[in-house]
């Protein structure tokens, strides 16, 4: 069983308090830009880790905490290169040699876990994956006393705890680096779920636990470092695992087809992602289905969870609702070879759902001959319901035509739908509330109507003209991003629908053959591929500093959402200008 997810829709720490109050067991693998952390679950309780840097190992934690002088450490690392195949852990090896007592053992083992976790604290980016079929130290506690093992799983809400404090503080003194980029970087080559990168295996004596021998095929690869990894490799070698049924042939069919649909899309450089506002649940029994939809909804900026455990369904549900999302939530086909997953049990299960969350809308994929049970799904309420082809025995070309399909209807709903108002919205304005100067608004402003046009262009309103400023698709290709200061000049002594806009101060969304916009301002620009444009005034004390004009729509064009950022922005410019008007009158002292 497994549960997977996106760090940008559950943070790292709400992962460890779900699991923890969940009672989960199984290891909870973490992959971002920076690499792979792991934490060993049981019962809802942490009993161990593997830290994403390879030189955080706990001989070198031992030898920090002087708990071992590193010439033990030394020694005790040559004993076990010596002892061939009957190598056994370093932190075994020290305490039958006598140099480390089991109780600095744990110390020892206790901070590696702190400093995991700490390290996961710094990840915005990447995904979690649960799973519940491993548990990688389960039985290796056996160099320690019963005590021990117990005292560690009574610890996870403690190590959190100590980890947040530990974040904050070095967070406060300057000492983390972000490098969002790297994550970027990392992001397109990390797979969904099943994916791993390439870089350096783990050893047993990263842990101080168990026999090597069991535990080093358990562990997955990490990155050591950020590597050009090839995306076909990486659905090849995942698609080994979960079609291990198909040949060869058909197999690299699938794999052409993923890597075909996991660029991301071109306007997601342009403007504000939209991540924020877009989430899917998927639920399903077959791990195939869950990494191609994994992979083929990463790519354009829709935050994801998969999982085959119906209990799971209310956390993630409840987590996204509490975070202003109503994600789309997908039923794949009923299996009733499985307990549990009959189409009566479905049937009992979407109906619950659909009555504790009645906002969060359903797609059910059914069995292509179950008309009783599409029928059904209808009156249940669903959103649709899609034909799904049976996996045993069918061509990779019919799968691929169900995925594309799938995949066709997702971002249909997306763009009908547009952005969800108060998921998205209130993400924009907490991000305009962190600015405070003119040029900051109007650049975020720019950028966030961006994402709705193929164009857009931010003016400064001075007496009698329009200067123009930044813009998005102008003069160069969206991609881009926002361009130089274009700096050419729109008079407004004649009347005109700019006039009109920056007179009311009213947000303006439609078509024109406005006289003053085809000659002074297309002849600059170049004409639009259509004529439907967006007039934005962003206004403070009644009057309007500066206007961003729009056109070519790609979609849905969320205006309420827009308006209300503009006078936002407007509020706190007017802010702004307040403080500085009686910082000057204030006495000097």
């Amino acid at each position: 069983m497994s549960f997977t997810g996106d760090l940008e829709h559950l943070p790292i720490v709400d992962v460890i308090q779900l699991l923890h109050s969940t009672r989960k067991s199984g290891t909870l693998c973490v992959k971002g830009g920076r690499g792979e952390c792991q934490l060993v679950f049981n019962d809802g309780y942490i009993g161990s880790a593997n830290h994403s840097n390879t030189s955080v190992r706990i001989g070198k934690i031992l030898v920090d905490m002087r708990l071992i002088s590193s010439e033990i450490c030394e020694k005790a690392l040559a004993d076990q290169r010596a002892a061939g195949a009957s190598r056994k852990p370093l932190i075994a090896t020290l305490i039958e040699q006598g140099q480390l007592k089991k109780d600095d053992a744990y110390k020892g083992l206790k901070n590696l876990i702190e400093m995991t976790v700490v390290e996961m604290l710094r990840w915005t980016r990447g995904t979690f994956t649960l799973n519940v079929d491993a548990t990688i130290a389960s039985d290796e506690y056996r160099y320690f006393p019963e005590m021990l093992h117990q005292e560690i799983n009574l610890d996870t809400q403690r190590v959190l705890m100590d980890a947040l404090r530990v974040f904050d503080e070095q967070n406060r003194d300057g000492g983390f680096v972000e490098e969002e980029w790297m994550e970027e970087a990392a992001a397109d080559t990390v797979g969904a779920e099943g994916g791993e990168g390439a870089g350096i295996m783990l050893s047993a004596d990263d842990l101080g636990l168990g026999d090597i021998d069991r535990i080093e095929r358990k562990i997955p690869e990490v990155f050591s470092s950020i590597e050009v990894v090839d995306p076909a490799d990486l659905h090849r070698r995942a698609l080994g695992d979960l079609l291990a049924e198909v040949d060869g042939a058909d197999r690299e069919k699938l794999v052409d087809f993923l890597v075909r649909f996991s660029s991301p899309p071109e306007e997601e450089s342009a403007g504000k992602s939209q991540r924020a506002s877009r989430a899917l649940v998927f639920i399903s029994r077959d791990s195939l289905a869950r990494y191609v939809v994994m992979t083929l909804c990463k790519p354009l900026g829709i935050l994801i969870f998969t999982t085959d455990d119906p209990g799971d369904l209310d956390l993630i549900l409840g987590q996204s609702l509490n975070k202003g999302l109503a994600p789309l939530l997908i039923f794949d086909v009923p299996d009733e070879s499985a307990a549990g997953w009959s189409m009566d049990d479905q049937i009992r299960l979407r109906q619950e759902k659909k009555a504790a969350y009645p906002q969060v809308p359903i797609l059910q994929l059914a069995p292509a001959d179950a008309e009783e049970f599409s029928l059904r799904a209808y009156r249940d309420g669903v959103r649709a319901v899609l034909p799904r082809p049976r996996r045993e025995g069918v061509a990779s070309a019919d799968l691929i035509r169900f995925f594309e399909t799938l995949l066709a209807y997702i971002k249909t709903y997306f763009e009908v739908q547009g952005p969800l108002s108060f998921g998205e919205l209130k993400n924009d304005l907490l991000e305009l509330q962190e600015l405070r100067d003119a040029p900051e608004l109007s650049l975020a402003l720019l950028q966030r109507v961006a994402v709705s046009f193929d164009r857009a262009l931010t003016f400064i309103v001075r007496p009698g003209e329009l200067i123009a400023e930044r813009g998005i698709g102008i003069g160069q290709d969206k991609k881009q991003g926002p361009s130089p200061p274009l700096r050419f000049k729109i008079p407004l002594d004649a009347p005109s629908l700019l006039h009109k806009v920056l007179t009311e101060g009213q947000l303006y969304f439609g078509r024109s053959d406005d006289e003053v916009v085809a000659g002074q301002l297309f002849s600059q620009i170049g004409s639009p591929r259509e004529t439907l444009m967006l007039l934005l005034p962003v206004c403070s004390r009644g009057r309007a500093l500066a206007l961003i004009y729009a056109d070519g729509p790609a979609g849905f064009v969320p205006v309420d959402s827009l308006a209300i950022l503009a006078g936002q922005a407007g509020l706190i410019l007017e802010n702004a200008l307040c403080r500085r008007q009686i910082e000057k009158a204030a006495p000097q002292g």
